[in-house]
């Protein structure tokens, strides 16, 4: 997954993010405690229109679906593509999800998954199931406290690896709770001619070095390019923080 509040053109983007999702690129995919992994369970997109940011998702593999098209001739803000561990297979569960939140758009597309996140009646996967939880809250919590909340009742995780965007700017959130898992689940971050890109591992064709969040850290990316990143340490329940190094 990877964020870019401020738009990066797609003809930057696409092709490393492709690579990505096909576990073609040089770190994460590849690494030699998981082997090779591709995420062939649908993709989605906010992109940067000229109304304003627009929700594009699909069940195909990216690299597969012509719908990728759109992406290709866009700013991009969000991508992700998916490796289901939960819910079925169709469009409704692709990242990112969307809610309204006091007149204010938000999404989230999230790596990992939430083995005990509450069933809430649907068949909705563990990443939409915790956003709708969280969702509500920022209507009048900062998005840092509304993520620990959520993340409150959580004990048995992978990951919690977050991308949040919303009017404001872009969340990013590192949590990481199995230690094989150290060297897939992973965020980075770099400054690009586009503003700030935060993506699951580095893109050496879009930066030629990345900055890592550390396990147990927020990253609050404005949607104005130049302006200050800051980085805030998550109060995470026990369970969670035994694993945070």
């Amino acid at each position: 997954m990877v964020g870019a509040p401020a738009g990066m053109p797609a003809s930057v983007l696409a092709g490393p993010f492709l690579r990505m999702a096909q576990g073609e690129n040089a770190t994460n995919e590849k690494n030699t405690s998981l082997g090779r992994v591709c995420h062939p369970h649908g993709w989605g997109a906010v992109l940067a229109t000229v109304r304003g940011p627009a929700r594009i998702r699909s069940a195909r593999p990216c690299w597969e679906d012509d719908a990728f098209s759109a992406v290709r001739s866009s700013s991009v803000c969000l991508l992700h593509a998916r490796l289901a561990s939960s819910g079925g297979l169709d469009t409704a569960r692709a990242h990112p999800f969307e809610a309204e939140v006091a007149g204010a758009t938000w999404w989230f597309c999230h790596n990992g998954t939430l083995f005990d996140e509450p069933e809430d009646g649907t068949d909705a996967s563990d990443s939409e199931r915790f956003f709708r939880r969280m969702a509500p809250l920022l209507e009048r919590e900062d998005p840092v406290r509304a993520f620990e909340w959520t993340a409150s009742s959580l004990s048995r995780i992978t990951a919690l690896n977050a991308l949040l965007l919303g009017p404001d700017g872009l969340w990013a959130f590192c949590v990481w709770a199995d230690p094989r898992c150290r060297e897939y689940y992973t965020l980075v971050w770099a400054d690009t001619a586009y503003g700030v890109l935060v993506a699951s591992e580095p893109l050496p064709d879009v930066a030629p070095r990345f900055a890592r969040c550390e396990n147990g850290q927020a990253l609050f990316v404005p949607a104005t390019i130049g302006a200050e990143v800051r980085t805030v340490p998550l109060r995470l329940p026990p369970a969670l923080t035994r694993a945070v190094a």
